[in-house]
């Protein structure tokens, strides 16, 4: 007998309503297409999200499901040495597949081992500045993947299977439902990378690292923790304006050095450099514009928008710290079905936290980045 739809909706809202009531279960959902299985995160009437062994998210139409049930075994996280065993074999001997700290990252064979201890040193950094900012992070749950492409063709082709479409401006991404970063390895060319940056967290062994793939990966790196520490929603709609914000921030050298870890060693001194010579010729938006409708600055101009999304975000952390991780909180913890976070409700959120006189708040803006 052929159970209508309606009803399948009903068992499969039952199946993962018992599921997260029990903390660790999990469900299977099966579709004309495949069947997920993994633990359940939000879900409505519609549509739900699951959360596989991975760390990846799937999000499911419940119309779509063809039978569901709790499943009998409990959820857990695929381990950091069970990824890198499964990596290796998928990957074959032209990559080689390296743990440290919290990631797992696959990449060209004698590399991968320092990108994998540049991103751990980061994530260390990125731990104690948000200890030393009591931001409300969570412990990651899910080992984090990064997968590093010496070739372009290969590259451009995950991007394809990402729904990402591949242009040659591309390095590298963090995607929030597969929880991975993908970057392309840019080939150096001797002398001209003997130098890779000077912050603390790339050291001279690393001369022979492309300091643009370099620069790539610890943002998408950045991203990667702040999504799985819980600052960001992997789910739910994300300012743009605060999540590449803080990544700029993060990007400081002083971040990475606990004894300079605030004020001025802690700039971004390119994006510094480019705000302020955007406020003295051309900026025209406010505060409350920007916040209220980032993503059409960041189409109008890209660069321009990172870097005030850097300056509001690193204005705010400086001056108001509490109230930038109260901020942080409100949009981490919004409704994650809610995808249209309307301009209005993105004025509100902000103003509930630091205020209404967006004005006044302007004109200290302004002098603070004058003044740096």
């Amino acid at each position: 007998m052929r159970i209508p739809k309606p009803i399948l909706c009903l068992l499969a809202l039952s199946c993962l309503s018992v599921s997260i009531a029990h903390g660790a279960g999990q469900v299977e959902l099966t579709t004309a297409e495949r069947t997920y299985v993994g633990k359940p995160l939000v879900h409505d009437q519609g549509l739900s999200w699951l959360a596989h062994s991975d760390g990846s998210y799937s999000r499911i139409d419940l119309q779509s499901v063809t039978s569901a049930r709790k499943s009998p075994d409990p959820f857990r996280a695929e381990s950091s040495i069970a990824m890198r065993t499964r990596l290796q074999q998928e990957l074959g001997h032209d990559y080689e597949v390296t743990t440290r700290g919290p990631f797992v990252v696959a990449g060209p064979k004698g590399r991968a081992r320092k990108y994998a201890e540049l991103l751990d040193r980061t994530a260390r950094a990125f731990s104690l500045y948000a200890s030393r900012r009591k931001l409300p992070t969570i412990r990651s749950e899910f080992p984090l993947l990064v997968q590093i492409f010496s070739q372009r063709s290969e590259f451009d082709a995950y991007c394809a299977s990402d729904d990402v479409p591949p242009n040659g401006l591309i390095r590298g991404y963090y995607h929030p439902a597969t929880n991975r970063i993908a970057l392309y390895e840019r080939p150096s060319s001797g002398p001209n990378y003997r130098t890779v940056s000077n912050r603390p967290s790339v050291r001279a062994s690393d001369s022979d690292l492309d300091p643009a793939t370099v620069q790539t990966l610890l943002h998408e790196g950045i991203h990667q923790l702040a999504f799985n520490a819980g600052l960001h929603s992997r789910i739910g709609a994300n300012p743009r304006w605060v999540v590449e914000g803080f990544a700029e921030m993060m990007e400081g050298d002083g971040t990475f050095d606990e004894k300079q870890f605030r004020g001025a060693s802690a700039l971004n001194p390119e994006r510094l450099r480019h705000f302020r010579a955007y406020l003295s010729q051309v900026r025209e938006e406010t505060i409350a514009q920007f916040i209220a409708n980032d993503e059409l600055y960041f189409r109008q101009n890209v660069l321009n928008a990172y870097s005030q999304a850097w300056a509001l975000s690193y204005f705010l952390a400086e001056t108001r710290p509490s109230k930038y991780a109260a901020y942080l909180k409100i949009i981490s913890t919004r409704d994650s079905l809610d995808q249209e976070y309307s301009a209005t409700e993105r004025l509100a959120d902000f103003q509930k936290v630091f205020g209404s006189d967006l004005d006044w708040l302007e004109v200290q803006f302004v002098r603070f980045i004058e003044g740096l």
